[in-house]
């Protein structure tokens, strides 16, 4: 018998010794964790809550729950941007949270709140630290307020809110008057509340559920108790509203900084590879004059100097920068100092260069291939270019 394996978020308190013994390492001010290592492989028993059909001997059906364990596992590699997110417990683990003392939980960063419990994971940024930037800064908050084209506006949550309130409060605003309506009237706002409630029904958060119960009250009561409850899912889908544009600002701000960071080190990678660059062709120069450099050339100091510029770099931790760095076109310029001292010039030192040079030339450059460089490369090669 072998436990069933489910791929898993780990937990943020299982990282704790491992940022601690350098195998990860946290940027508080970013909300980023780096993968030092490899790969690291995390694993934990947990326990899920199953609901199974049984028959009895009568022929009945009847369902039983019980907890199933089952060993999660999560594995990092080198290169990945983690972030940390907070998610609701499921029935398994609350039932093991129960168990635990207050500080127990407090170790484990684990909230209860409204009887529910929260705990701290860690998530997985898909394909790097650009995509990552560019899913708070436009992504997000298009889904959370707007997404906006040259010639459309699709509505967001917050968008699709103030709609829901604006209906609101048009059916509310002549339930405020001394003169109590008609029935008629009455059997409009009735049916103004049920579409409100129809079009709100995919609302999840304790906000919309909360809107959408004072809507059903305010259909079954007086026309003052209707006015009551109609204000009572006003506010509630303000202040959902309100919650999606705090969201949509957290998720910007941290989108900026990731950017900043991104841009930041796409700067270095462009002045890594201008350097490798010319040292390049100063090889180049020397080998032309039939010359051979002395082993303490600066082309040495140069080369390393440029090699501890990018590895120490706080984005080159992560993709697609990390995947340059620690490829062994670029690691093998650690060797250069020693194949100096051995004079190992050509084509040794040479095709190191050239070889770091070309691994770093798509962040240096950009993959798109921009009009400039089509034209230029046309006038380099003007016979026996197709034309465009």
């Amino acid at each position: 018998w072998r436990m069933r394996q489910v791929e898993r978020s780990a937990y943020v308190w299982q990282l704790d010794e491992l940022i601690q013994s350098g195998e990860f390492r946290e940027f508080p001010d970013k909300e980023l964790i780096a993968v030092l290592v490899p790969e690291k492989k995390i694993t934990s028993i947990r326990k899920q809550k199953i609901r199974r059909k049984f028959k009895g001997k009568d022929g009945e059906e009847y369902y039983r729950e019980y907890l199933r364990e089952y060993e999660a596992v999560s594995i990092y590699k080198r290169g990945e941007a983690l972030h940390i997110i907070s998610r609701k417990g499921n029935e398994g683990e609350k039932e093991e949270w129960k168990k635990l003392s207050e500080e127990e939980l407090r170790q484990k960063s684990i909230i209860q709140r409204n009887g529910k419990f929260w705990v701290l994971v860690v998530m997985k940024i898909e394909e790097g630290l650009r995509a990552g930037a560019r899913q708070r800064i436009r992504h997000i908050p298009a889904s959370l307020v707007e997404r906006r084209g040259r010639r459309f506006v699709i509505a967001g949550d917050a968008r699709k809110l103030a709609g829901y309130a604006e209906r609101i409060e048009e059916t509310i605003r002549p339930l405020l008057k001394a003169t109590p309506p008609s029935p008629e009237f009455l059997e409009k706002a009735s049916d103004g509340f049920l579409q409100t409630w129809s079009l709100s029904e995919r609302g999840r958060t304790w906000l919309m559920k909360k809107a959408r119960e004072e809507m059903m009250l305010a259909r079954q009561g007086k026309f003052w108790q209707m006015a009551s409850h109609g204000g009572a899912a006003l506010e509630a889908l303000l202040e959902e509203r309100a919650r999606k544009y705090e969201m949509t600002v957290k998720s910007y701000n941290l989108g900026v900084k990731w950017a900043a960071l991104d841009e930041e080190t796409s700067q270095k990678f462009r002045y890594a590879y201008d350097g490798l660059g010319r040292l390049g062709m100063r090889l180049d120069q020397f080998e032309m004059r039939g010359e051979t450099p002395r082993p303490d050339d600066t082309i040495t100091k140069e080369a390393i100097g440029i090699y501890h510029y990018l590895i120490k770099a706080e984005g080159s931790h992560f993709g697609p920068y990390c995947e340059r760095v620690w490829s062994d076109e670029f690691q093998a310029l650690k060797e250069v100092p020693e194949l100096a001292q051995e004079g190992k010039w050509w084509p040794t030192i040479s095709n190191i260069i050239r070889n770091a040079t070309a691994k770093l030339e798509v962040l240096a450059k950009g993959e798109r291939i921009s009009e400039a460089e089509i034209r230029r490369l046309r006038g380099m090669f003007s016979r026996g270019v197709a034309p465009v």
